[in-house]
């Protein structure tokens, strides 16, 4: 107990503070240590002394909890203001090389330090946050108005389909290995796959690509072109060692063992079904997730009957320009798969069916948990602290139906509904 802690420390040798002299303690703040004053309080008095004075909380703290319930009336848009700018840029090393590129355009004083910290509990940061954005407003605009939604309009498509929803297992392993490819000469990576790719020497400079052919996409090379020719040297070095330090660490977390199914599992994409190594990557799937209905020869059966079936381009094709194409979720692509019938009109593939379906619930990682939790927390506002569980998961089916539809004016309107 801290009080009596405190008492020890007081009365241990070599200190040895007379507790007759001990009159008063504070607090941090107004609600807490009371406990601690009574505690101390009955242990003085039961040994004859006169006690402690009244508990003396932080007048600062005092003043600071006024200030800060009139910020809260008046000047609370500026001070998200300052908190959303300043975490825009420090949680963010690319919207920050992004800024800086702009603040460049307007030929300003290079400023490393960007945006003051705005702290919400310490109302006296608000005032010079505040400041050096009015210092630089017309920056602030040009860069949210005009430079972030170019950029968010050219967002890579490996992010883009980290963040998106629906299963993304069969894409993972191919996902993982780009990054080799990033920094490996082409003639050393070859045709390798899975561990003859990884068993690659990453380290062996020879095997290296030359420093102005490593691939760091081409918006990067863009930004990086009004730059020095030392510097653009200096950061490409820098973007190439945290290639390798991240393949490093993928080939240390990733046994064999999924790195084998990871692979395995990149031939259920549709542009893969035609692949030779596909029939030997099933057989091993289906060994590991036996088929609900017939067997390892049936899913094997049927998988060779997939392949010589014609897939119109629309199956997996969602949109398709001369620039791009967006490809069908892979649940949906499987769907459509599933929904072809023999001449007797029986399901196609029953056996390969199960199989697959079970393999798209594997989880490529957290962010739906994480998302879901994210959605949750936002939904239990300081005024509605008593929602109950079947309230909550009454309120996320509507929000993921609506979602689902493309928004509310989407959502049909049946007899069920009204």
């Amino acid at each position: 107990m801290v009080a009596e802690r405190i008492l020890e420390t007081l009365t241990q040798e070599g200190i040895q503070l007379p507790l007759s002299k001990l009159r008063s303690i504070c607090s941090d703040g107004p609600n807490v240590n009371k406990t601690v004053w009574k505690v101390l309080n009955e242990k003085l008095t039961e040994v004859g002394l006169s006690g402690l004075l009244p508990l003396i909380p932080c007048n600062i703290h005092v003043a600071h909890n006024a200030f800060r319930t009139g910020l809260d009336s008046i000047g609370e848009d500026s001070e998200d203001l300052a908190l959303d700018i300043h975490r825009w840029l420090h949680l963010s090393p690319c919207h920050t090389f992004d800024y800086l590129d702009v603040q460049m355009d307007f030929q300003m004083d290079f400023d490393e330090s960007l945006f003051i910290r705005h702290v919400h509990s310490r109302w006296l940061t608000l005032t010079p946050a505040l400041e050096r954005i009015v210092k630089k407003w017309d920056i602030l605009k040009e860069y949210f108005l005009k430079r972030a939604p170019q950029l968010a309009a050219t967002q890579s498509a490996a992010t883009a389909a980290a963040l998106k929803k629906g299963p993304l297992i069969h894409v993972l392993y191919d996902e993982l290995n780009s990054t080799i490819q990033g920094f490996i000469k082409t003639d050393i990576i070859g045709d390798k796959r899975g561990e003859d790719l990884l068993a690659i020497d990453i380290n062996d400079v020879r095997n290296h690509l030359n420093i102005r052919d490593v691939d760091v996409g081409h918006t990067t090379q863009q930004a990086m072109a009004k730059l020095s020719s030392d510097q653009q040297k200096g950061l490409t070095l820098r973007m190439k060692q945290f290639m390798i330090k991240t393949t490093e660490y993928l080939v240390l977390r990733f046994p064999t063992e999924v790195q084998q199914l990871l692979r395995d599992l990149s031939y259920l994409q549709p542009l893969m079904k035609d692949e030779p190594p596909s029939i030997n990557a099933i057989k091993r799937i289906a060994s590991k997730v036996p088929p609900v209905h017939g067997s390892t020869d049936c899913v094997l059966s049927e998988w060779k009957l997939y392949q010589s079936q014609e897939i119109p381009r629309d199956w997996f094709i969602k949109s398709e320009t001369s620039e791009s194409i967006i490809f069908q979720r892979i649940d949906v692509y499987w769907n459509k798969v599933f929904e072809s019938k023999t001449l007797t009109g029986g399901q196609k593939y029953l056996s390969l069916s199960s199989v697959v379906k079970s393999d798209l619930c594997l989880a490529h990682g957290n962010a739906e948990v994480e998302r879901s939790l994210s959605i949750s927390k936002r939904m239990i506002s300081s005024d509605r602290t008593n929602l109950s569980d079947e309230a909550i998961n009454g309120m996320r089916i509507v929000k993921d139906v609506v979602q689902v539809n493309g928004g509310v004016h989407k959502v049909p309107t049946t007899r069920g509904v009204i």
